[in-house]
């Protein structure tokens, strides 16, 4: 479990880091574009869009990382004390396929493992 709260934060870390690096590609194109002149610029209007387009899906992307790397925080600390029956109520096959598309694909595997987990700590603790 801890494992997959790393990767969710360096997952987050490389959304913020593709955000940065977006923002000054579109400052340098943008420098660009103005010294060409007006006659010119109208040529980079489809890149410049482009990267606002980057830009904003960085941001989005950014922001669903980081809510699953909180909900791993959140599952991780219910685990740790042994709240195995809150924990399997928290949608962790949702959270285990958003892990999978934002969290470095293993954040997501291991939200998906966890659900399995749960599952055999339940059963365990209702037989007798």
């Amino acid at each position: 479990m801890l494992i997959a709260l790393i990767f969710a934060g360096i997952s987050v870390l490389v959304f913020f880091v593709e955000f940065i690096y977006s923002i000054f590609s579109l400052l340098s194109l943008s420098s660009y574009v103005a010294s060409l002149g007006p006659s010119y610029s109208y040529l980079y209007a489809g890149a410049i869009a482009g990267e606002y387009v980057a830009i904003f899906s960085y941001l989005i992307a950014m922001a669903i990382g980081a809510l699953v790397a909180l909900r791993v925080w959140k599952l991780y600390n219910l685990v740790k004390q042994r709240r195995y029956q809150e924990a399997y109520q928290q949608d962790t096959v949702l959270w285990g396929v958003l892990g999978i598309i934002f969290g470095l694909i293993i954040t997501g595997v291991f939200l998906l493992l966890l659900r399995g987990q749960l599952e055999t700590a339940l059963r365990t603790q209702a037989s007798p």
